[in-house]
């Protein structure tokens, strides 16, 4: 009787030890529930965002290798452990490629990305790859705006940018663009953003100030929405806007403040960028 219980309870402790390995590896893979030096912490902020076929959460924690998904409507923030954020936009995609905390690097497949990277003395890399592009940086903020090609955006200090096929880097400063096109050399360029990339950026840095974390004035007037103005006309004239250009004089614009991640007629889809 008691060799049998001896060979029972030791069978009862090789179960659970291979139980807990498989979930080990479970959580390696994707959504766990601590958050580790090498875990990051995902905010859905607007839905739905997902890892696989999972549908995320606020507070999920996921680990290197997790691939996370927006839908049409979907937006996410991803906190790293020392303070580091990004923001993943509409239609998008994002593989956490590695969270060391020395060398973090991620990919972005689809859609729009910010990224704030915390300045780190022991930090050697701070890389954004996509299929085209590699930005590289140890302390800064900056946006990847998808399109035909990437368009990256200097948003505070400097972010080293380069095609990923080629060894040249070029240091785009704050307030300057870059375009992903081939074709073209390696040079930055003054900002030109569409109405909806403003507003994708504006909503990022209306995140940042409820964070307590600012950016130049140059920054913020560059993204800022256009201001409606009434000018005289005629009886029977519709009014129209400071910056006139693609705006119908018919279609009063939005508030300036409204949010496109709650308001659906500010929801502009960002298209696919380039994917692996």
């Amino acid at each position: 009787m008691r060799q049998g219980a001896f060979w029972s309870i030791l069978s009862t402790i090789l179960f659970l030890s291979f139980f807990l390995a498989g979930c080990a590896r479970q959580e390696s893979a994707g959504v766990s529930s601590s958050l580790p030096t090498e875990q990051a912490e995902v905010i859905v902020l607007a839905e739905a965002v997902r890892v696989g076929s999972r549908t995320l959460k606020t507070g999920d924690r996921l680990s290197a290798g997790a691939t996370i998904a927006t839908d049409a409507k979907g937006r996410a923030e991803i906190k790293l452990s020392d303070g580091s954020v990004l923001r993943l936009g509409e239609n998008g995609k994002l593989t956490l490629a590695s969270l060391d905390k020395k060398k973090p690097s991620f990919k972005l497949l689809a859609g729009n990305l910010f990224t704030r990277a915390r300045e780190v003395a022991d930090r050697d890399n701070f890389t954004v790859e996509t299929a085209t592009t590699v930005a590289t940086v140890r302390g800064t903020s900056f946006g990847h705006l998808a399109g035909q090609f990437y368009k990256i955006i200097g948003l505070k200090n400097q972010v080293g940018v380069g095609f990923s096929n080629q060894t040249e880097r070029m240091e785009l400063k704050e307030g300057k663009q870059w375009t992903a096109d081939p074709q073209k050399p390696l040079q930055d360029a003054p900002l030109t953003l569409t109405a909806a990339e403003k507003a994708w950026l504006r909503w990022n840095l209306e995140r940042e100030a409820a964070l307590g974390i600012r950016y130049s004035s140059s920054i913020e007037k560059l993204i800022q929405a256009p201001k409606t103005t009434t000018t005289p006309t005629s009886p029977g004239a519709t009014s129209g806007t400071t910056d006139g250009a693609n705006q119908p004089s018919s279609t009063s614009s939005a508030p300036s403040n409204a949010s496109p991640s709650n308001n659906p007629s500010n929801q502009t889809p960002w298209g696919q960028g380039p994917s692996q």
